[in-house]
């Protein structure tokens, strides 16, 4: 026994060729999208409101005066551009010339995003080296900065020492003259050491340390 067919009417075919209401939905939504400006429009000195890149996902836009034009030909998502603050960004529509003044206004020298830039003044400069600290001996510095012709043996001896107290056994350097070789001296405490003023005076130094 046959059974009978399905005799349901099938929905009928649209003018485009596509059956029931959805398969043409997005080129219907194509159509239906604003266009954006042409290069006949964009040109340096424009007045035109911008995308920025960071600014993608949320569709914000800036205002401002064309600079630049950084592509060649048109684009279906708007013709990229560097406006004179230095924002980067697509170009989504023609704006009026109050509406870009007011965009910019008291804007310069900015990055693609928006960013504000760091002046020349405003760049640290390179730190100057660290000069590693020196140490020095104290007691020689001042030592050294004595001239030998200022002070005698006797200021190697404390006070109260009974050959301090001769004037007879002090002899002062400056008494002491060199004639390319150094006379010969006799240490006034012990008697016995001998030799020029500089040795003799640093034995003396000797008995006292």
């Amino acid at each position: 026994m046959q059974r009978p067919r399905n005799r349901q009417g099938r929905p009928p075919r649209q003018a485009n060729g596509a059956r029931g209401g959805y398969r043409g939905g997005s080129q219907n939504l194509q159509g239906l999208s604003r266009s954006v400006p042409t290069t006949g429009q964009v040109c340096a000195g424009a007045f035109v409101s911008i995308v920025l890149k960071i600014d993608q996902p949320t569709g914000r836009e800036v205002q401002g005066i064309v600079a630049d034009v950084l592509t060649n030909g048109d684009h279906p998502r708007g013709i990229k551009v560097r406006l004179t603050d230095g924002r980067v960004g697509r170009v989504q529509r023609m704006v009026t010339e109050e509406e870009a003044r007011a965009g910019s206004a008291g804007l310069s020298n900015l990055g693609r995003n928006g960013e504000t830039l760091l002046n020349d003044q405003d760049t640290p400069g390179p730190s100057s080296p660290v000069r590693p600290r020196s140490h020095r001996n104290v007691r020689g510095q001042d030592e050294l900065e004595v001239p030998a012709s200022s002070y005698s043996l006797e200021a190697f001896l404390p006070v109260g020492h009974p050959l301090r107290a001769a004037p007879s056994n002090t002899v002062p350097l400056d008494s002491v003259t060199t004639t390319g070789v150094s006379s010969t001296q006799v240490c006034l405490v012990c008697g016995q050491f001998e030799g020029d003023e500089i040795a003799v005076s640093h034995h003396v130094a000797s008995h006292f340390d």
